[in-house]
C-alpha cells in the first residue's frame, strides 16, 4: 500500500515478509527517475520511504536500481495519488502514478 500526505511524502508499501531480495526505490519525475528514494524496511511486511516535494504533479513508479522489477498502483492506467489515501500494488510494469 502506499500512503502519501501533504508536500512531504511518506509512502508505504505492503510486500512479502520480511526484507525484499533486492532493494527498491520510488523513482519519478522528482528525483531524475534516479535512486535517491529507497524503501525501507519498517516491520512485517511494510517498506517506507520520506521525501518532501514540491507542489504539482510528479510521475513515478517503485522499481529496481537496474528496472529489472517494478511495482505500479495500476498496470493499465495511470493514478492520481490522494494524500491520506491507500492504494494496493501491482509487481508489475504499467504506466506511472502521479503523486
Amino acid at each position: 500500500m502506499a500512503v502519501l500526505a501533504g508536500l512531504a511524502a511518506a509512502s508505504c508499501i505492503a510486500a512479502a515478509q520480511g526484507p525484499l531480495a533486492a532493494d527498491m526505490y520510488v523513482r519519478g519525475g522528482f528525483n531524475g527517475w534516479g535512486i535517491d528514494h529507497k524503501l525501507v524496511h519498517v516491520g512485517g511486511s511494510i517498506y517506507q520511504v520520506e521525501m518532501e516535494l514540491p507542489p504539482g504533479n510528479h510521475p513515478f513508479k517503485v522499481g529496481r536500481a537496474d528496472w529489472s522489477a517494478e511495482w505500479v498502483l495500476d498496470p493499465v492506467k495511470p493514478v492520481r495519488v490522494t494524500p491520506g489515501a491507500a492504494y494496493p500494488m501491482s509487481t508489475s510494469a504499467g504506466p506511472e502514478g502521479y503523486l
